[in-house]
């Protein structure tokens, strides 16, 4: 018997000759319909002998499955996702949410990761103020990993852009005057629109500007730049 998620019934006559069980009535409501009716009434004996076999399976199938769960409970409880991965902390106050863990695994994991946990806290802190600044510091985060491999630009300013760095623009929401000034200044912004003399053009610029004008000013009749307050 296959107990997976989610199964279909058919009838088996022989190893090349199979049956589905609209056949005999079956749908996907699993109703008892005439059809369905007439058939269990008919097969009743071998479904008598047929039905301890069945309970057995789904009686062991059962069992198998609770022990499965009181083994991953024993590692890591199920509070975990509602109480700390929903609901991010500092180091601090992630060990206190972490007392109720069994395995010390999983206390220790926090304690020997305060270093990087606190400045990922913060980043989350910071980050998540606004809607604006959270597609801000994505663009920026996702612009940097894509790309600053093969943008020389980018690394020979790492501190400017990789949000690794406090310093980084991620953090950062400026008006387009002042993105403009700030990426001239690095050689990564033309205004003549050629890629091949930078890697930001007017149209680029263009793209982000009217997402965080959509963000800022949604359902509001303003328009312009948005305030990076």
């Amino acid at each position: 018997m296959q107990l997976g998620s989610g199964f279909d019934v058919e009838l088996q006559y022989t190893k090349k000759l199979s049956v589905s069980g609209e056949v005999f009535g079956l749908n996907d409501d699993y109703d008892l319909t005439a059809p369905l009716a007439r058939f269990l009434q008919l097969n009743s004996g071998a479904l008598a002998q047929r039905l301890p076999y069945i309970e057995q399976v789904v009686d062991d199938y059962r069992h198998y499955n609770r022990k499965i769960g009181q083994w991953k409970n024993h590692v890591l409880s199920y509070r975990f996702l509602s109480d700390v991965y929903d609901h991010p902390f500092d180091p601090t106050s992630l060990s206190r949410r972490l007392e109720f863990e069994r395995d010390p695994r999983v206390q220790r994991l926090v304690s020997n990761c305060e270093v990087e946990l606190a400045p990922a806290y913060q980043r989350w802190l910071f980050v998540s103020q606004s809607e604006a600044r959270t597609w801000w510091y994505l663009f920026w985060d996702d612009l940097w990993r894509r790309n600053y491999a093969t943008t020389p630009g980018l690394m020979r300013h790492a501190s400017d852009f990789n949000p690794y760095y406090p310093t980084s623009i991620a953090y950062t929401p400026l008006p387009r005057a002042a993105l403009e000034t700030l990426l001239t200044q690095r050689g990564l912004f033309s205004r003549t629109g050629s890629w091949t003399n930078a890697f930001f053009t007017p149209g680029f610029l263009n793209k982000i500007y009217l997402r965080l004008n959509d963000i800022v000013f949604r359902s509001s009749s303003k328009v312009g730049a948005p305030e990076t307050a």
